[in-house]
């Protein structure tokens, strides 16, 4: 009797790994799967809230985040997506109160501090964003982003002999820097 329990939960176990494994085919279906099943996980209703962002949902992107926010309210990557969020909804005081806070929480990390020059270059205040992107080129100089995003600053303010330098840089650090080859295609169109 004790073998055919065991191997009646053997056979449910593996027919639940199989039902799982075929919903659980990329990072989109287990976050899905995991805020199903845990709706007060604050990191995977962030990670969803953000994936939704860059998806352009705004309103699932805002309704996720908004529940991580409650749940997680110190929590560095729930304010970087808000700040992100309310950039796209054209609230800059909103977004850069958010950004700060994720600056705060996250101890000046440098992937939150990029990302928020990044928005900073963005809505045009090109000076704040340099500042930044001036002092994590020496605190990250071997970060692809901060030299892509400020070739992008340099190439608007029409500085494009600083702007190539920069681009260059940033695609040796990282070949695959989308935005640094963007940028030096627009530099360079016959060379290219």
């Amino acid at each position: 009797a004790a073998m055919t329990v065991l191997g009646a939960v053997t056979a449910a176990g593996a027919i639940a790994t199989m039902v799982r494994n075929t919903d659980w085919k990329n990072d989109w279906a287990v976050v899905h799967a995991t805020v199903r099943a845990y709706p007060e996980c604050g990191r995977a209703q962030c990670y969803l809230g953000s994936e939704l962002l860059k998806r352009g949902d705004l309103a699932g992107a805002e309704r996720h985040l908004k529940k991580a926010q409650g749940i997680l309210p110190d929590y560095p990557p729930v304010h970087l997506a808000l700040g992100s969020l309310a950039f796209r909804q054209g609230d800059w005081p909103a977004a850069e109160r958010e950004m700060q806070l994720a600056m705060r929480y996250s101890d000046c990390e440098p992937d939150t501090a990029i990302t928020y020059a990044a928005l900073l270059l963005q809505s045009g205040h090109y000076s704040q964003s340099l500042a930044m992107l001036n002092h994590l080129s020496v605190d990250q100089p071997r970060n692809s982003r901060v030299f892509s995003n400020r070739a992008v600053l340099y190439y608007v303010q029409k500085r494009p002999d600083l702007a190539r330098a920069d681009a260059e840089m940033a695609e040796r650090l990282n070949p695959a820097n989308a935005q640094a080859a963007a940028i030096l295609a627009r530099l360079q169109p016959a060379a290219r």
